[in-house]
């Protein structure tokens, strides 16, 4: 095509994974192998062979958003927002702990019990655990929960505050939107 706009999430995996090589303004050319592309099947337009190698000329024009510098930015007016007291880790995360908690730390593989609160920037609560939560393996869930259940010590409590790239992605999940920042209020009640 001439000029076509596109959501990455709505490609074929190779060219997306291929368009993310280059910044705006670049150009090249990308062979992708058929298991990135349509694989054994081809399209269901039948206009793309059962595994095909396909071959594109590109040309970057423009991209149009920097989710990660929206998360960023939003999740920064919100703590200001709010007067929390947050710290950054180097993936992105923010966190504050009310109280770190006085037992067993948890390891990114642990099984832990939870009870947290999940909601958007502007209140909306999402999903709720009960009183005396819910059990899970932290290597099974979101890596904003891997990574920010690991700050505190059983007993404790706190706030992450998840970029999309540690929660549900580009993409989103079920009622949650892509590219949204989640909040939680945790409290770990035991590592099991």
């Amino acid at each position: 095509s001439e000029s076509t706009t596109l959501p990455l999430s709505q490609i074929i995996l190779g060219l997306k994974e291929g368009i993310e090589l280059f910044k705006e303004g670049g150009d090249g050319l990308l062979i992708i192998p058929s298991n990135l592309a349509f694989g054994t099947t081809g399209n269901s337009a039948g206009t793309i062979p059962p595994g095909a190698v396909l071959v594109f000329e590109i040309t970057l024009t423009a991209v149009y958003a920097d989710y990660e510098a929206e998360n960023e930015a939003t999740i920064l007016q919100y703590i200001e927002d709010n007067n929390l007291n947050a710290t950054r880790t180097d993936s992105g995360l923010y966190y504050v702990i009310n109280n770190e908690g006085t037992g067993k730390q948890p390891t990114s593989t642990s099984n832990v019990t939870v009870a947290y609160k999940g909601y958007f920037l502007d209140g909306t609560v999402f999903d709720e655990s009960s009183f005396s939560g819910i059990s899970v393996r932290l290597d099974q869930v979101i890596a904003g929960w891997t990574e920010g259940i690991q700050l505190f010590k059983e007993g404790g409590d706190g706030v992450l505050l998840i970029p999309y790239t540690l929660g549900y992605g580009i993409d989103g999940s079920g009622s949650i939107p892509g590219a949204s920042v989640l909040i939680f209020d945790v409290n770990l009640i035991s590592v099991n």
